[in-house]
């Protein structure tokens, strides 16, 4: 509790001050506690859920039952997509089984902002073009919500992440229809939030966003607020102040489990380019399971040269230490005979690093080829590129954590400790055991059909089935290596946690249950993925 209050007055603290480093480095300092604790937040987060769907059994009346869908549809709107837009649609049958215009409408532009916020904002505008002539839609009162969704969609959610060509396009855009919003919401103040050539100072429009942000009981209205006056900031060439927002923002999201945190891919970037690695990787890495969890295909877009980029320096840092891996296995082989071992593995495990690292560049590109595929092609390609990414992240902060720990225990002279712990059972069982389900879940997003394309080359008697409690078995996984084109027997044992034997073992017993012995290589070679 202490602790919490302690980064609680921090955070209070740097708010009060002014755009300084001292301020900007407070804030980060919050921010990296926020996310070591991003947890907490989610239990919290799925407790509201909870209460909120007993509150929806309990529903008297369709009244009171569209508004705890609403309710549902807000609370899942930026924490997992699939879901928001389920209880959104449950909502929209009863609007219109109710005859309710103002709700139909209002429930049909939240579901645009949520396609928008999912990295769909075609799909989001083709909705709104089709409200705005809705029979539901004539009243002028109702226009002005549509439109108003319009300037959000554009200004606040995806004008920003445009390139440049696009957004002077979007800013056409917004022009061409800002007639119209003017003729349907003539207050200033709201014409000023919903356009860029705002009637005041752009000066005057960060002010009194500051001031409604000040004011806010919401951390998901605040973290929104915040974000906005950073753009704000940006487009005036105000560096220093557009920082100071844009942490405000990140730590304002995660405390709202908001899963789509722009802000945090951004400050990872900036970490990148600053050379603060351990914060990059921390801030992309709890970026990287929200977009998975929450769904949004703008931001592995967003993420997936930034994950590279990490890969690519922790592989670099990987190559640097295997020289000081050496050393350590030559300290403990003075030491006991056995530390050869533990030598010998460490090195395995920097070449199935290295493997996973290559690997992590050639399925990189799949992503950037999303855009020609089918929508079903670029869900499974794009989950198998991040489940991949994992791979070979979690592999490499497993490797640090190794060298680590043989570092700190020969500097505290404990080399017996280091010898125990590192020759126990369960030292890498549990990690390598994870690698192989993420490998699993990767594989299978790409081939689909894989089992019963290789059950096709093999003869009945011979036939694989999936096991209930894994998703592959060991023969499956071999030849899903095979099929990547892992077939150096040391290399696949070494990712299998099997004796080079055993894999000889299984390659045989495959090729003799096969219907054509002589061209089964071929045939697993040959099998297709989405």
């Amino acid at each position: 509790m202490l602790r919490k209050l302690f980064f609680f007055f921090v955070f209070v603290s740097a708010i009060s001050a002014h755009g300084t480093k001292n301020e900007r480095d407070s804030l980060l300092r919050v921010l990296d506690h926020e996310v070591s604790g991003a947890a907490q937040y989610l239990s919290l987060h799925e407790i509201k859920i909870a209460n909120a769907r007993k509150e929806l059994q309990r529903s008297a009346g369709n009244e009171e039952y569209v508004r705890r869908l609403r309710l549902l549809a807000n609370l899942f709107g930026m924490y997992q997509s699939d879901s928001a837009f389920a209880y959104n649609q449950i909502a929209i049958r009863h609007a219109l089984s109710l005859n309710d215009d103002e709700l139909y409408v209002n429930l049909m532009t939240e579901r645009a902002q949520f396609l928008s916020l999912a990295g769909l904002p075609t799909h989001a505008f083709q909705l709104l073009d089709t409200l705005i002539n809705s029979r539901q839609a004539a009243s002028p009162e109702l226009k002005k919500i549509i439109y108003e969704a319009y300037f959000d969609i554009n200004d606040f959610i995806y004008h920003y992440n445009l390139p440049g060509f696009l957004m002077t396009e979007n800013a056409r855009f917004i022009a061409a229809i800002r007639d119209s919003f003017y003729h349907y919401c003539p207050e200033e103040m709201e014409q000023a939030l919903h356009t860029n050539t705002a009637i005041t100072s752009t000066k005057e429009i960060i002010e009194k966003l500051k001031d409604r942000m000040d004011h806010s009981e919401s951390d998901m209205e605040r973290g929104l607020l915040a974000m906005i006056i950073s753009n704000r900031y940006r487009a005036e060439a105000m560096p220093e102040q557009r920082d100071i927002f844009l942490i405000q923002s990140a730590i304002y999201n995660i405390r709202a489990a908001r899963m789509d945190n722009e802000a945090l891919i951004i400050l990872g970037k900036d970490m990148i380019a600053t050379g603060d690695w351990d914060r990059a990787i921390a801030y992309l890495h709890l970026a990287h399971q929200q977009a998975l969890f929450y769904g949004s295909r703008s931001r592995e877009l967003q993420l997936s040269p930034l994950l590279q980029q990490i890969g690519e320096h922790l592989s670099a840092r990987a190559k640097s230490w295997k020289s000081m891996t050496a050393m350590v296995g030559l300290v403990l082989l003075v030491l006991l005979a056995v530390s050869v071992m533990s030598g010998v593995g460490l090195r395995k495990r920097n070449r199935s690093l290295l493997q996973l690292a290559n690997t992590l560049k050639s399925t990189s590109a799949l992503v950037y080829a999303r855009e020609s595929s089918t929508q079903a092609q670029i869900e499974a390609q794009a989950d198998a590129m991040t489940q991949f990414m994992g791979i070979a992240t979690d592999a490499t902060f497993e490797f640090v954590h190794l060298r680590q720990l043989v570092v700190r225990k020969l500097k505290n002279n404990d080399a017996q400790a280091l010898l125990k712990q590192l020759t126990a059972e369960n030292s890498t069982g549990k990690i390598q055991t994870e690698l192989l389900r993420k490998f699993d879940l990767a594989f299978m997003r790409l081939y689909p059909d894989f089992i019963a394309k290789v059950n096709a080359l093999m003869l009945p008697e011979a036939q694989i089935s999936k096991p209930e409690d894994e998703l592959m078995s060991t023969e499956l996984r071999l030849l899903a290596l095979w099929r990547l084109g892992l077939t150096e027997a040391g290399r696949v044992a070494t990712i299998l946690n099997l004796s080079v034997n055993t894999i000889y073992f299984y390659r045989n017993k495959l090729r003799n249950g096969a219907k054509d012995r002589e061209h089964f290589n071929d045939g697993i070679m040959a099998i297709q993925g989405v």
